[in-house]
């Protein structure tokens, strides 16, 4: 089961309507997501042998990566993931979110081990979606998953890498729409260079 129809899309399309994005179902979504990334990374920490950490670093290229969660899993270490921007995702949680990078981690190595290039972060996002959804999350609650990771990985794959407040970056491509949601994200980043 995927989240995702047979041609690779998500079943909905944006930008959604405004019953989706009423506070109400912002809230909902977000508790909903927080309680199912966290108990699915604690069973994939179970699985894999080992956990996470947040720590200040760069974000670590896919090859570097997969010699991480190797590393991890032989010597039953703790995975560093990213802290940068970690209190302001969607999720509005910082160890949720920990807990959220640790997921896109896995998947980014075990697609990588497959052979599998994920210089752009859409595959893995795609995966942990659907690991999500196979562990029950509701349409709403993915559509806020996917607005939050997928949006970012089209951000980043335009060289901005992540959005200076992703809370907002990820409720305008599901207001908005991608290619909106980036032009808002460059206009948020002129405001700030005028500063």
């Amino acid at each position: 089961m995927s989240f995702f129809n047979a041609e690779g899309e998500p079943p909905f399309r944006l930008p959604l309507s405004l019953e989706m994005l009423s506070p109400v179902a912002q809230a909902a979504a977000t508790a909903e997501l927080r309680a199912l990334i966290t108990n699915t990374a604690s069973k994939t920490r179970a699985e894999m042998g080992f956990g996470w950490h947040a720590t200040y670093m760069p974000e670590p290229s896919a090859s570097q990566l997969s010699r991480w969660v190797r590393d991890a899993a032989s010597r039953h270490l703790l995975l560093p993931v990213p802290k940068e921007g970690i209190s302001n995702s969607i999720l509005l949680d910082p160890k949720a979110e920990a807990a959220l990078r640790f997921l896109r981690a896995v998947a980014k190595s075990r697609l990588k081990d497959r052979g599998r290039e994920v210089a752009v972060d859409m595959s893995a996002d795609i995966a942990v979606v659907d690991q999500l959804v196979l562990a029950g999350a509701s349409n709403l609650a993915s559509v806020y998953l996917y607005g939050s990771l997928l949006g970012e990985s089209w951000l980043r794959a335009c060289g901005y890498g992540r959005p200076l407040d992703p809370h907002a970056y990820a409720l305008d491509v599901l207001a908005l729409g991608l290619p909106e949601a980036v032009l808002m994200e460059c206009e948020r980043r002129a405001d700030q260079a005028l500063r």
